[in-house]
């Protein structure tokens, strides 16, 4: 039998306390980590809340309609339903970097808002964004006439801003016959 002494001995150098702190450390750091579909547009990034997206599609075909805000290429059929696609970077109030005639060389990223749907025309390939919750900037959001998206949120992200919209509003502000 062992009196328990040779066990003191053992753990003498192991410092518990640190090891606990630590561990929890990094389960805060696990828990503060959020994910973000994110579209590059040069000197920062807009984000999309995961949740929001439904899917990424290429060369969706998109039928022009007469009488809509500039910020509209058109509609397309996406899995049997008519959705409107926007062009992220107008509805954003950036000039496009494209000509509008080259709509189905570029991505959509289909997505869902408070039972709204609509796809976004990218010009870039879409990353997934981390970001930590203690980046959030604070302060007053923009508030831009010229652009029809709302920022809900921005983070510093590891080398650009992120913009996160407010997809429900945002989506929300874009209909135009009810």
């Amino acid at each position: 039998m062992s009196d328990g002494s040779s066990m003191d001995e053992k753990t003498s150098g192991f410092d518990s306390e640190l090891f606990f702190d630590e561990e929890s450390r990094q389960e805060e750091s696990r828990r503060d980590k959020l994910e973000f579909m994110g579209i590059d547009m040069g000197s920062f990034c807009f984000g999309f809340e995961l949740d929001n997206v439904k899917e990424l599609v290429r060369d969706l075909r998109v039928t022009k309609v007469p009488c809509l805000p500039e910020y509209y290429e058109g509609v397309c059929n996406w899995k049997g339903n008519i959705i409107p696609i926007v062009s992220l970077r107008r509805a954003g109030g950036l000039a496009p970097l494209q000509d509008k005639d080259n709509v189905m060389q570029a991505l959509i990223l289909v997505t869902k808002a408070a039972g709204l749907e609509c796809g976004f025309l990218i010009e870039t390939e879409p990353q997934i964004l981390n970001v930590f919750s203690d980046r959030q900037v604070e302060g007053e959001l923009p508030d831009k006439n010229s652009s029809v998206l709302t920022v809900g949120k921005i983070f510093e992200g590891e080398d650009k801003i992120v913009a996160v919209i407010n997809l429900e509003e945002s989506l929300g502000k874009m209909v135009v016959y009810e």
